[in-house]
């Protein structure tokens, strides 16, 4: 599954936006939206045709399309995983910064 979040917590890291560039993944799940469209068309048609020369050809379309569908759900499965594997070790940085801000403010305010 993706788009979920493996860490949950609350405070200043909740509302936290990365600044990287997203396209990339949105372009992977526009083309695993597209590619279950089309196998469900392919489908539709493959079930309807009577000619077996076309049947046979949708029949190799649609495996094509389902393998491409699959193989996009796994990128984004495996970008995911990599997200909830940098998401502990972040909120644990930007812990230690507030604590070391924290501790500036207090020694400072001295």
């Amino acid at each position: 599954m993706y788009g979920g979040w493996a860490v949950e917590r609350d405070g200043p890291m909740d509302d936290f936006i990365p600044s990287e560039d997203l396209s990339g993944v949105e372009q992977l799940t526009r083309s695993a939206v597209i590619a279950t469209q089309n196998v469900a068309r392919l489908r539709r048609q493959l079930e309807n045709e009577p000619d077996e020369f076309t049947r046979s050809r949708l029949l190799k379309l649609l495996l094509l399309e389902a393998d491409k569908s699959r193989l996009t759900c796994q990128q984004l499965d495996r970008i995911d995983g990599h997200m909830a594997e940098l998401r502990e070790p972040t909120y644990k940085q930007v812990e230690l910064v507030e604590k070391a801000n924290l501790k500036g403010q207090m020694s400072s305010g001295r």
